[in-house]
């Protein structure tokens, strides 16, 4: 007889019912506009890939625009507001926007953004793991290896999810 352990919320579904299903996020962070101009390279065939099936609800793609600058941040409303006049409305609920420079430049050290001009993506896994990195205007061989990886992610979340309770 073993001990047995219940397993954080974030492995479960989102109807509860106690299957282990992890989530996989795809994470776009830019710095400057240019940079915001790329990510569609990376999340649009991503999302396309995701858009149908049983992974659809599992998978998921932000984007995050960090404005560093402490001139801009009394300008923050309006420039937060043309943001959203710019954002389709379907993707509104997946962009996001943050302003200062608290912490940033340790944030942009230890995921080696160091390239304030282009774009980041970042493919993490339910524990929040960086599991693929990429960065400019995606090829497609880059695209592939990122739809790749993600399908893996999910196989190794499916084969944990036989074990909803461990022992």
């Amino acid at each position: 007889p073993g001990t047995k352990i219940d397993l954080p919320w974030y492995f479960l579904d989102p109807d509860q019912t106690g299957k282990v299903r992890g989530n996989i996020t795809l994470l776009a962070i830019t710095f400057r506009d240019n940079g915001f101009k790329l990510i569609p390279t990376w999340t649009e065939p991503f999302e396309q890939a995701f858009q149908d099936g049983p992974a659809s609800s599992r998978v998921k793609a932000f984007k995050l625009s960090i404005t560093e600058h402490w001139v801009l941040y009394p300008l923050r409303g309006l420039l937060t507001r043309v943001m959203k006049n710019n954002t389709p409305l379907d993707e509104q609920s997946k962009t996001l926007v943050y302003f200062g420079s608290k912490q940033v430049d340790e944030f942009r050290d230890v995921l080696r953004m160091h390239n304030i001009m282009t774009s980041y993506v970042f493919l993490l896994d339910d524990l929040g793991r960086v599991r693929f990195a990429g960065s400019g205007e995606a090829s497609q061989k880059e695209v592939n290896n990122l739809i790749r990886f993600t399908k893996e992610l999910l196989l190794e979340s499916d084969g944990a999810g036989n074990k909803s309770k461990r022992k």
